[in-house]
């Protein structure tokens, strides 16, 4: 459960910078861009009018988007989550991937509507299929434990292997652990090499570890005791492993 439940601190994280490539991303009108400027410089009231005029005077799915995430954190009204699902809501009927990601978010965790695990995988599957990253990464942890939608390991790593060449570091490290640990796959340590090492390169401490690992048995890389000491430092670096090797560093 915790491999994917850490998109919940995300959904978080995301609305606070939701001015960001997520939206760029999208084609911008003059008012979605006016108000971007004014959320930009702190004019939140401002962006609360020009999004508004959009999403609801226009119908704009972006400013749908941007009117909930101003909802959600109480800039420049009120903070009601009741109309921030609303408008995420009206978002996400309208295809944009960002809104129907957070409204699997929410029905995944109950949050302003109720605990629905297979409209979560509805709204995930549909975010996923626009190539939206962290709904893909989410939606093979659906698969993997059978939360709305038939438990298959096969569908799990497919939406990881998804996200994780967006370079979803979250991805890399799951593939990592699967490919090396066999879980519901035979091993294959050259691709769990490759999933590593991106991870570790992203950060994660389990992953320099797990390169450890690797490099000292000769497991998908060529056995070099050297490159292994390196990467048991970096894990010894971050605090997260230390003193002799342990099966508990695995993820």
């Amino acid at each position: 459960m915790t491999r994917y439940m850490t998109k919940n601190s995300r959904l978080f994280i995301f609305m606070f910078i939701f001015i960001g490539t997520v939206v760029l991303a999208e084609t911008l009108s003059e008012l979605d861009v006016r108000g971007m400027q004014a959320y930009a410089n702190g004019d939140y009231y401002t962006a609360f009018m020009d999004w508004s005029i959009a999403a609801a005077g226009q119908g704009d799915a972006e400013a749908q988007f941007l009117l909930g995430g101003l909802y959600f954190n109480g800039k420049g009204v009120p903070k009601d989550n009741a109309k921030a699902a609303e408008w995420f809501t009206k978002s996400a009927q309208n295809g944009y991937a960002g809104a129907e990601y957070v409204l699997g978010v929410d029905y995944y965790n109950g949050q302003n509507v109720p605990q629905d695990y297979p409209k979560a995988a509805e709204w995930l599957t549909k975010s996923a299929q626009q190539g939206y990253a962290d709904a893909e990464f989410f939606l093979g942890g659906l698969y993997q434990d059978g939360h709305g939608v038939p438990r298959n390991y096969t569908k799990a790593v497919e939406w990881y292997t998804k996200a994780a060449q967006q370079d979803n570091a979250d991805a890399e490290t799951l593939l990592c652990g699967i490919y090396y640990g066999s879980q519901g796959l035979p091993h294959d340590y050259t691709k769990a090499a490759d999933w590593c090492t991106k991870a570790a390169l992203h950060g994660n401490a389990t992953t320099k570890y797990i390169l450890g690992v690797m490099y000292y048995n000769g497991q998908g890389v060529p056995q070099d005791y050297a490159i292994a000491n390196q990467w048991y430092e970096k894990n010894r670096a971050t605090g997260i492993c230390r003193g002799p090797i342990q099966l508990r560093c695995l993820l």
